[in-house]
């Protein structure tokens, strides 16, 4: 019975296919002459490790291996009687990483200790993927804005949230200890979201090249591994702030627009870590207590917006035995925000006409690993959240829009009311089986997920009436409803790491999703009486290699191809899922509202789906060298291809248009008159031949990237990467993939010059940050970027109708916003107490330079008196002061 319980706790037990520890140190122990010596003890020690040492032997092989490493800084020791025994120190271990140690011993008489340090392998020779990782001291060290999702911008092949030319933001996975934080509904991060930097020990960034136990993203799948405690108490109190007056102005070339936001912002947080029972079970907390004010122009002057993020955040971590590991954790997260606009900008609107938000969340985690035995190793996880967020109005009542004078009115009552709740449920069940005799040696993976996650609104908005320099015109009333939508997902995968030699380790795998989305309540009306309404099946194979090209674990020639498909969110089909009541207009007459027109709801009959609708992927090949440099010091090239391919969008089948033909100054050549194109939407995947669809979409993206990386050893830290790229298409990523991608395809004018550089086409990509530790402790920390500006469309509005829109010309990329060139620093002064105790005091300066490049036009269309005037820059130069104390 005792063997049999741990089985039970991991088939209870479970999480996506992150885990805690996934990190790995192997080897091979051989004579001189390459004669493999089994029976070797190995051990190492870290501080990461709670019961502090692990030990094994080797094989009749003369192999060892542990896994289910956390992310720290090992030692190694070999030691057999009548052999030399070896030390080996500061392997640095990175999530889900590799760390290859192979050893020659020599017979010696005598006890003699061999020890090495400051050779720590920097290059993986068994991944064949390209990711990257950020550890506590790059995040600690580098000026930042206390936000952690922001920090993958500073890796190769990230440009503005858009990981290798793929959908911005929604393309990624979200995940903090393996729990998928990303929001059902738009596929953006949600849960958690205010995670303190304090927290973290790695931010993980791993993309193309991912092996089978990561899937439904289609650009990164990014996993925060968070701190654990100790056999020994230790924590930080640290307190962040900002000024309205420390903000600059930085409309230097684009004078007339409205100066830059000012917030002051109060960041006090408070970590601690320790044992609850020493070399069994550890404890890690942390409170974050954020208040944000930043100051608005309103018709009823100057608000102050406050915001007060909440977080905290509790982890327990346990090793029972050599054979039993467990994890839990819990994130508390609350933040309320008293102003929020519902429509307009905030100077087009009365104080009373605001929305109140209160965001909400609880994430849970609970993790066991069981040792079976030296082959087998089984795991469980469960983990997921409870969130929501509310707008509700702050002065419930009447809203009311005076079109003459182009703003809301006043007392401006916002009616408007939005209820949101996410949830998400995830559980795994893995093993890993070790094998060596098969031709060389294996590292088998198997798991089977189950995701049930929910996006669900309440809406209700039954009072807007529009005015004309104070005379009533027009009353709406769009009616109240409720419905939510649920994602079912089924995936299993298998992988296998296979290291045929001591130079060529090949990945291979393959995993299968089945995603469908269904009504919460089945009677909720649309089309949610037929249950299930789409259902994706996705195969996908993902295949590469990593081969020691010397034989000396210094330079690692990698290549990869495999396919990823995209995670399917509730966001675009919630009107099919939702019944929601048609809206009425009134229009004003004679004294009293008169019922125009009833128009609009979702109603069974409105919205088809192509029963062949296939989900969208991504696809590519990837080829790279790895070369360690020095100690500590790497550098690599690597070029990648991608293609997207089965794009999800909505056409009109009753959409009519007229051919015409157009020649002045803006443009000539022909455009398509839109008519008509009431319901039904399709659902389908777009082709050339669909109503209004005049090519196959298409999308493809490939950079040549150059990376640099220098660990912090002899006082200086260095990552820095060069990556050129390009991205085409006819599907443009910067609207494509906002909520999983689905693009509405209403207009043939679309088609006209459409094909040419995407939205995030970004040739030119240039990112230097690291530390420079400076005589008497001043910690220098520069953060450098570079980027082409993105491209755009010039425009022009045949008839002066919207729905005519066309571009002037192909977006070749010579239209572009202005590039930008950003320096970020940050200054620490260290002192210590006691010799214990850390202090530090911290200043950052944020866009040092004040660039003030152009992000945005009032209008690209070539016929406005505003074409091309601009709307908005990058943010002003801004300041930090910060201080803390660590022990």
């Amino acid at each position: 019975m005792r063997k049999v319980l741990p089985v039970l706790l991991v088939l209870l037990l479970a999480t996506v296919a992150f885990a805690q520890n996934k990190g790995r140190i192997v080897g091979t122990v051989t004579t001189a002459g390459g004669a493999v010596i089994p029976g070797v003890t190995v051990t190492i020690s870290s501080d990461a490790l709670i019961a502090r040492t692990m030990t094994t032997t080797t094989s009749d092989r003369g192999i060892f291996r542990f896994a289910l490493l956390p992310v720290g800084t090992f030692s190694i020791k070999f030691s057999k009687d009548g052999y030399t025994t070896i030390e080996e120190k500061n392997l640095i271990l990175d999530f889900d990483a590799t760390i290859t140690v192979d050893k020659v011993m020599e017979p010696s008489e005598f006890e003699e200790v061999v020890t090495i340090t400051g050779e720590a392998p920097i290059v993986d020779k068994t991944s064949s993927g390209i990711s990257d990782q950020l550890d506590a001291d790059f995040l600690q060290n580098v000026p930042n804005i206390r936000n952690v999702w922001n920090m993958p911008n500073l890796v190769a092949g990230f440009s503005g949230d858009s990981a290798l030319g793929g959908v911005e933001r929604a393309g990624q996975s979200y995940n903090t200890d393996g729990i998928n934080i990303s929001d059902p509904a738009t596929g953006t991060v949600f849960a958690a979201s205010g995670l303190s930097p304090d927290v973290i020990e790695q931010v993980d960034v791993a993309q193309f090249g991912s092996q089978a136990e990561y899937g439904a993203f289609t650009g990164a799948a990014l996993n925060v591994v968070t701190k654990s405690g100790g056999n020994d108490f230790h924590g930080e109190v640290n307190y962040f702030a900002r000024r309205v007056g420390w903000v600059d102005d930085n409309t230097l070339y684009v004078p007339g627009l409205s100066a830059p936001t000012a917030a002051k912002e109060d960041d006090p947080n408070f970590t601690l870590g320790g044992p609850v029972l020493k070399d069994k079970v550890w404890f890690f907390a942390n409170v974050n207590l954020t208040w944000r004010g930043t100051d608005r122009e309103t018709l009823s002057g100057v608000v102050t917006q406050e915001e007060t993020p909440k977080l905290t955040f509790g982890k327990l971590s346990s090793r029972w035995d050599d054979r039993n590991i467990t994890y839990a954790s819990w994130i508390w997260f609350k933040r309320d925000r008293s102003h929020r606009v519902a429509y307009g900008s905030w100077s087009n609107n009365w104080e009373s006409g605001l929305w109140q938000q209160v965001t909400k969340s609880d994430t849970y985690l609970l993790q066991h690993s069981f040792v079976l035995n030296d082959s087998i190793i089984l795991e469980g996880r469960f983990a997921g959240f409870r969130g929501a967020f509310d707008l509700v109005p702050r002065n419930p009542g009447e809203t009311a829009y005076d079109r003459g004078l182009g703003q809301y009115m006043a007392p401006g009552t916002l009616s408007r009311t939005d209820l949101y709740t996410r949830n998400r449920d995830n559980l795994l069940i893995s093993s890993n089986y070790f094998n060596d005799d098969m031709h060389g040696s294996h590292t088998f993976k198997f798991g089977f997920e189950y995701e049930n996650s929910l996006g669900a609104r309440y809406y209700s908005h039954e009072l807007l009436r529009y005015y004309r320099y104070g005379e009533p015109v027009e009353w709406y009333n769009f009616g109240t409803y409720e419905g939510g939508t649920l994602i079912k997902r089924f995936a299993g995968y298998a992988q296998d790491s296979w290291s045929i030699s001591d130079r060529l380790t090949v990945n291979a795998g393959f995993r299968y999703d089945s995603t469908g989305l269904s009504a919460e309540d089945p009677n909720a009306g649309g089309l949610a009486g037929s249950g299930t309404f789409i259902r994706f099946n996705d195969p996908a194979y993902r295949l590469g290699f990593a081969y020691d090209l010397f034989g000396d674990g210094r330079t690692v020639v990698r290549g990869f191809a495999g396919r990823y498909w995209e995670g399917l969110v509730t966001g675009n089909t919630e009107p099919m899922i939702t019944a929601v009541p048609p809206s009425r207009y009134y229009s004003w007459t004679g004294g009293q509202w008169l019922l125009e027109d009833v128009y609009g709801g979702s109603q069974p009959g409105e919205y088809e789906i192509d029963p062949n609708i296939s989900n969208q992927y991504t696809e590519g090949i990837m080829v790279g060298v790895e070369q360690e440099l020095a100690d500590d010091m790497a550098g690599s090239v690597s070029f990648v291809y991608k293609w997207d391919k089965n794009q999800i969008g909505v056409i009109y089948p009753n959409m009519e248009w007229t051919e015409k033909t157009i020649d002045n100054e803006y443009y000539s050549g022909i455009y398509y008159d839109i008519g008509s194109y009431d319901v039904p939407e399709y659902y389908t995947n777009p082709k050339k031949g669909h109503h209004g669809v005049l090519e196959d979409l298409y999308r493809h993206y490939w950079n040549l990237m150059f990376e640099f990386n220098k660990r912090m050893s002899n006082n200086w830290s260095l990552k820095a990467s060069y990556t050129y790229s390009r991205n085409t298409g006819n599907v443009n990523n910067n609207s494509y993939g906002v909520i999983q991608g689905f693009g509405t395809f209403n207009n043939p004018n679309a088609f006209i010059n459409g094909s040419g550089r995407t939205g995030r086409d970004t040739p030119h990509h240039l990112k230097l940050s690291g530390t420079y530790i400076a005589p008497y402790d001043v910690y220098i920390s520069p953060v450098v970027t570079y980027r082409s500006g993105w491209p755009y469309a010039i425009l022009y509005y045949p008839e002066n109708a919207s729905r005519n829109v066309l571009n002037v010309k192909p977006v070749d990329g010579q239209d572009r916003y202005q590039h930008q060139f950003n320096i970020d620093v940050r200054l620490e002064k260290t002192f210590m107490l006691l010799d214990r105790y850390r202090v530090g005091v911290v200043f950052d300066v944020f866009n040092l330079l004040n660039d003030d490049a152009i992000t945005g036009w009032v209008t690209r269309n070539s016929a406005s008196s505003s074409f091309l005037k601009p709307s908005s820059v990058v943010g002003a130069r801004y300041f930090q002061l910060g201080a803390r104390l660590m022990f």
